[in-house]
């Protein structure tokens, strides 16, 4: 990470209720993208054409071509609730993780405290439809 720019990125963002996220790592940038998307015609540039290269990217989006977008590498450092990570690792595409085993490692275990009472309507069953 040569660029001065880019040092906000080493800063932890802190979450609610003692989470975070902090950049670790980077490999690839948009120029990785549209060359892994070039492999078919068998072409590939040196440089990023701003306005060639943003349009195939904005292709590859509005025609859901993603293989390209799984080049470029990002690692993060996620601190968050355990339902959070189940949540967001139920959906994920194209994501790996790995997390801290209290099998190997002794930590103080943190609890995450709503701020709010959560409000609901009754009855709510799963599926079901409101009358008034």
């Amino acid at each position: 990470m040569d660029n001065p720019a880019n040092q906000s990125l080493l800063n932890k963002m802190d979450l609610p209720n003692s989470g975070f996220v902090r950049y670790v790592d980077h490999m690839g940038s948009d120029l990785t993208v549209v060359n892994a998307a070039r492999v078919s015609m068998g072409k590939e540039h040196h440089e990023f054409d701003d306005k060639a290269d943003t349009q195939l990217i904005r292709y590859l989006v509005k025609h859901k071509h993603v293989s390209p977008f799984y080049h470029p590498q990002l690692t993060i450092h996620v601190k968050c609730p355990i339902f959070v990570e189940r949540q967001w690792f139920k959906h994920r595409i194209g994501t790996a993780a790995n997390s801290i085993s209290g099998r190997y490692v002794q930590f103080e275990p943190t609890f995450w405290t709503p701020t709010r009472p959560l409000s609901r309507r009754w009855p709510m069953l799963h599926g079901s439809i409101l009358r008034r």
